[in-house]
């Protein structure tokens, strides 16, 4: 009985863990996402300003 309590224990360690990391996963792609947005906003402001001079 002990057995399946810790081995239940542990399994939902593991779940816990991989939910960390999904989570962890998501948060650093949502900031990837944002500093590719920013660098395409900078090069269109760069752009903007050139065609601007012409």
């Amino acid at each position: 009985m002990q057995f399946r309590e810790t081995r239940f224990e542990f399994q939902m360690l593991s779940i816990h863990e991989q939910l960390s990391a999904q989570e962890r996963k998501s948060v650093f792609d949502k900031e990837e996402e944002e500093e590719i947005y920013e660098q395409k906003c900078e090069k269109r402001n760069i752009l903007k300003h050139l065609f601007q001079l012409f």
